[in-house]
């Protein structure tokens, strides 16, 4: 019998690995950590609005480049892990489809060995009705045989007693005659003696084999002539010559007799090995018949487990098939998920996503002055290879119930971005293209003007604007990075309240280390920031040269809880004004701010943040008009941000706040901020 045993062949892991976040940080997050403040006080430092915004995203961007970080670790263990998989499953398929083949011979095998296991069987079967039907034949002659063969046993026993009988007698005739005819006359002393009688001895050895006295009697008259013993003695010498031929006579008569019982005795011991042979053949056809059930048990029994086996093999195909199924399955699996995590891990990710925000603010003081604003901004981001695209716009409506009351509605200025990526293992390099377009020119009007520390926007649009300005992150090792970069921006004219309005130049540039470690993340850049020669209408100065000291730091205490926290430094020059009349200072601001920051669910968090700042020094915009010799100002804020799959999120927060005046004015503010964002990733 052929044994085979199926391959010990194993399933290919399945493959985990955790797939980077939909919004890629390469592509997005150095825009919010290279660039300044969008909005500015009118010295150039960031307003207070700005301020409170973007310091919770820059705290959202370095606890996503931790987790991008933690996600490229992992991706990378995947990436080795899963070719090894990959690896292992060529390993098994090669295995299995030699099993296969192997199992494919031992089954052609099996069945050419079943079939003359089945050959084998059927001659067997027609050989056993065969021996069947011999034995019926040979128990049936062997039946009778054994009832003559009992019969011809008490026979047998009668002619070997008749033939004994009968080579006694004759030997003892044979012996008389031959003393009788030597010695006739010590015969007949001896019948004298005897008084003519045969001797005792001779006569009892006749009755011991049954010859009967008529027999005896007739013995005696053929050796005396009809006489009686007792005559036979006186006549014994004449008669001489007749006893010779008397002797010879019954001679010859025993030696017929011994030839006719010998004759009877084969006679009768011949048929006896006749029936015997015919016993003895029916024992042989017995023989014969149980070998050949025996011939067919071991047949049917070869055929049964031949079955088994051959069942066994096809079970085994049917498995290695379904394992060579699976693993080539596993490997086309594999294989996408290689180059889903090389995808991963290309540092060039093609991404294309859409956030729309709507935020509300709204503010008073204790004279009765307030003002509102609404802001609604759509914002798309693309990268495809080596390319970044981004197209920003949306629209406002602000209202200013104060001494100069205005309102005003429309299109804010659209932004227009792009970029070229050139990224290698240490440094990620960008080349920008900046364009502001004046979509929102129409809307600038003086009365309208709010502060930046009360509202996002002072004014609502600008001029052309084009800066040109790169980025580099160069990485000292997974979790520390060098962050660099600088631009020119190019300030084309607007008009502002019938005023033309012609900004000079800016030059900006910015430096800063990353630390990403997964439990604990720190940001420190310093910004920098000169201006060339302005122009509003006649009035021509130039802006002081600004820094900016930005530290920010997340540290998570446990597993579901972060403390969030800031410090920024802001310093702008004193003004310079060529015509000398116009007296402005320099300025330093403090923002600083702390929170907790709760993880409800995998997809879920709350954050609750203070929010500080404290102004020195005096502020005057010579376009909006708007002055103030410093400030503190403190909020809280409450946001929500919800994941609701791979591609959809939102957040809202609400922030209450109160701000109040120093130096040449003790206003005081409150009011109530309301956002609204969603993030849809393509």
């Amino acid at each position: 019998m052929n044994n085979h045993k199926k391959a010990d062949v194993k399933t290919a892991s399945s493959i985990l690995y955790r797939r980077m976040r939909s919004s890629i940080f390469y592509a997005i997050i150095p825009l919010g950590l290279f660039l300044p403040a969008g909005s500015a006080s009118a010295a150039g430092n960031p307003g207070a609005v700005s301020a409170v915004d973007e310091s919770e995203d820059t705290i959202d961007s370095i606890q996503n480049e931790a987790q991008s970080v933690t996600d490229r670790k992992n991706n990378e263990a995947a990436l080795q892990s899963t070719q090894k998989d990959l690896q292992q499953t060529e390993l098994d398929i090669t295995s299995t489809q030699s099993s296969l083949a192997d199992n494919s011979v031992n089954i052609t095998q099996g069945q050419a060995d079943l079939t003359a296991i089945q050959k084998n069987l059927q001659t067997a079967v027609q050989q056993e009705d065969t021996a069947y039907d011999n034995f019926l034949k040979a128990y049936a002659k062997a039946l009778s045989a054994v009832d003559e063969a009992t019969a011809l046993q008490t026979e047998l026993i009668r002619y070997q007693a008749e033939y004994e009988a009968a080579v006694s007698y004759e030997n003892h005739i044979n012996s008389i005659s031959s003393v009788s005819s030597n010695n006739t006359t010590a015969i007949a002393g001896r019948a004298e003696e005897g008084n003519g009688s045969v001797p005792s001895e001779i006569e009892a050895k006749l009755k011991e084999y049954n010859y009967d006295e008529n027999y005896l009697d007739t013995i005696n008259k053929q050796l005396y002539g009809g006489q009686s013993q007792a005559d036979s003695g006186s006549t014994v010498q004449d008669e001489s010559e007749e006893n010779d031929a008397v002797q010879e006579q019954a001679a010859a008569d025993a030696a017929s007799r011994t030839a006719q019982a010998e004759s009877e005795l084969e006679n009768a011991q011949g048929r006896m090995d006749e029936l015997q042979d015919i016993i003895a053949a029916s024992d042989d056809a017995k023989t014969d018949w149980d070998d050949a059930q025996k011939d067919v048990a071991e047949l049917t029994k070869d055929e049964s487990e031949q079955n088994e086996y051959l069942a066994a093999l096809l079970q085994d195909q049917h498995e290695l098939t379904g394992y060579l199924t699976e693993y080539i399955e596993n490997r086309k699996n594999l294989a996408d998920d290689i180059f889903s995590i090389k995808e991963l891990l290309n540092p060039y990710q093609n991404y294309s996503s859409l956030q729309t925000s709507a935020k509300f603010y709204t503010w008073h003081d204790g004279t009765g002055h307030k003002g509102k604003q609404y802001i609604n901004r759509t914002d798309y981001s693309a990268a495809i290879g080596k390319f970044e695209f981004g197209l920003s716009g949306g629209t406002f409506r602000s209202n200013n119930e104060s001494s100069n009351n205005g309102s005003a509605g429309g299109l804010l200025d659209t932004d227009l971005h792009m970029g070229i990526r050139n990224f290698s293992e240490i440094n990620q390099v960008t080349y920008n293209m900046d364009i502001n377009i004046p979509t929102g020119k129409n809307n600038l009007r003086s009365t309208t003007a709010m502060s930046t520390d009360l509202v996002p926007y002072d004014r609502f649009g600008d001029g052309w604007q084009i800066t040109p300005s790169i980025r580099v992150k160069h990485k000292v090792n997974d979790i520390n990075y060098i962050l660099y970069g600088g631009g020119i921006n190019f300030k084309g004219s607007y008009n502002y309240n019938n005023t033309s309005i012609n900004p000079g130049t800016e030059f900006t540039g910015n430096i800063g280390w990353l630390h990403a470690a997964e439990g604990e993340q720190f940001l420190s850049q310093m910004f920098f920031n000169k201006s060339a020669r302005s122009q509003d209408g006649d009035l021509s100065y130039r802006d002081g040269s600004s820094i900016e000291w930005r530290n920010t730091y997340n540290k998570q205490l446990t597993k579901n809880y972060n403390w969030p926290s800031y410090v920024w430094l802001a310093y702008s020059a004193k003004p310079d004004y060529y015509d000398d009349t116009t007296a402005s200072g320099s300025q330093t601001r403090i923002f600083y701010g702390t929170g907790i920051e709760k993880k409800l669910s995998a997809k879920e968090k709350l954050r609750l943040m203070f929010h500080g700042m404290h102004s020195i020094g005096s502020d005057y915009d010579p376009v909006t008009q708007l002055a103030f010799s410093g400030r503190d100002r403190y909020s809280l804020k409450l946001s929500y941000n919800k994941i609701l799959n791979d591609k959809n999120s939102y957040s809202v927060s609400l922030e209450d706040f109160y701000m109040k005046d120093s130096g040449n004015s003790t206003q005081s503010y409150k009011g109530i901020n309301l956002m609204f964002s969603y993030n849809r990733n393509f």
